[in-house]
């Protein structure tokens, strides 16, 4: 009897630390950090003068954009998933990524666990997990590569600049590739079942499941369809996942312009391209949800390198992150209950449909 309290006691001792490590790193980066890089005075000036009605449905329906374009990344790891379902999935998913501590990894489970519950095998919807997650984690290494190198073409990169814009570059490209590599051989699968072996038996006598009998089969099965769903399925996820990210940097860009007035701002579009695709890298951390802070310091700080008034920067990446967290926070609240309206009307496809649909083994 004592040991399951004592359980319960370590395990909220470490998520009070991780909350109070969490909030600390937080307060730091907005409270120390971004006024050294920042203007917080003329930003909230310029927040008061220059941003109107007009502006405010204009950044409104680029989130809708932005929300509309993350279903699209789902639909198109699972092709027989509906739209709006899949709209109400990626709502609540993404507010729990952009909002609570340790989002991403939340809302990866809830994302298997709602497949699941829409009557998608457990195979299928751990893959499309996988499948989002990496075509994700790709595309934010590709942008950044895609960033320097506008930089570069529009000859912003200043003197002396442009070997290590090129550098830069290459680097985050040949990771790019390393990464999509290892995901279409199958050394990560047995890699991982040399590695997972022992803490896969422990969790199954704590959860009282029985592990697969031959891990590396399992995996190395699992891997072999996860590759092909990103052979057969790379272009509409790559097309969908561009877009999806394309439009945080639109939406700083057009937070630029709002706030900087008449006069425009003086960082130009491949500048901005490259400040928020190299600072979205840092959305993934578990520092805070959605990169807050982190973000905030490098976008304006690699802004302020470009030549962009501090009060302009600051004010811009704050009504950038007014708008998303005023989409994101309402859905972790809505979107549960649009979910199970959806999912009482619609009834999603059976596990035998599910199982269906899933992408022809190779070879």
């Amino acid at each position: 009897m004592t040991g399951r309290p004592a359980r319960r006691w370590r395990l909220w001792l470490a998520r009070a630390t991780a909350a109070v490590v969490n909030t600390a790193v937080v307060g730091w980066l907005l409270l120390v950090v971004l006024p050294e890089v920042g203007d917080l005075p003329e930003a909230g000036e310029l927040l008061r003068e220059q941003v109107g009605a007009r502006d405010v449905s204009l950044l409104a329906g680029l989130m809708v954009l932005h929300v509309v374009t993350f279903a699209g990344i789902l639909l198109a790891a699972l092709p027989s998933v509906r739209f709006l379902p899949a709209l109400g999935i990626r709502l609540l998913t993404g507010g729990m990524s952009k909002v609570l501590p340790l989002g991403p990894a939340l809302a990866a489970g809830t994302l298997g666990a709602l497949l699941h519950r829409r009557g998608f095998s457990a195979d299928v919807a751990s893959r499309t997990v996988v499948v989002t997650g990496v075509w994700n984690l790709v595309t934010k290494l590709a942008l950044p590569v895609v960033g320097v190198v506008a930089v570069l073409v529009s000859g912003a990169g200043g003197e002396g600049r442009p070997v290590l814009v090129v550098l830069g570059a290459t680097a985050g490209l040949l990771l790019t590739l390393l990464v999509i590599r290892l995901l279409l051989t199958d050394g990560v699968a047995r890699v991982l079942a040399r590695l997972l072996r022992r803490p896969v038996d422990l969790f199954g006598r704590m959860v009282r499941r029985a592990p697969p009998e031959d891990l590396l089969s399992w995996l190395l099965a699992f891997q072999e369809a996860t590759a092909t769903a990103l052979r057969t399925r790379w272009a509409s996820l790559a097309g969908w996942s561009l877009a999806h990210h394309a439009t945080h940097v639109v939406l700083l860009w057009v937070a630029l312009h709002v706030v900087a007035g008449t006069g425009g701002p003086q960082a130009n579009g491949a500048q901005v391209l490259a400040v928020m695709s190299i600072g979205y890298l840092l959305t993934g951390l578990p520092i805070a949800p959605g990169g807050l802070g982190a973000l905030d310091v490098v976008v304006v700080a690699g802004l302020g390198l470009a030549g962009e008034d501090p009060g302009v920067a600051t004010a811009a990446v704050a009504l950038y992150r007014l708008a998303t967290y005023a989409v994101y926070a309402p859905s972790v609240a809505l979107a549960w209950p649009v979910w199970r309206h959806l999912n009482r009307r619609t009834g999603e496809a059976s596990s035998a449909a599910a199982d269906a649909v899933q992408a022809p083994r190779a070879g």
